[in-house]
């Protein structure tokens, strides 16, 4: 909701609640086996992402 107060457009914006509805995002970090110099990169890519989301997987 922070987001709508902060735009521009706020005063033509409506919330619509949905019951059962679940926003859900996935990411997928696929590495080969030789990261070499691009590992730091890669682990500061992959810890945000494993932190900062909550920890459910699909049933």
């Amino acid at each position: 909701m922070n987001m709508i107060a902060a735009s521009a457009e706020a005063d033509r914006l409506m919330v619509i609640e949905v019951p059962d509805f679940r926003a859900r995002l996935s990411v997928w970090l696929l590495f080969g086996g030789a990261r070499g110099s691009l590992a730091y990169a890669f682990s500061a890519l992959e810890m945000p992402a494993r932190t900062g989301f909550d920890d459910e997987t699909d049933v």
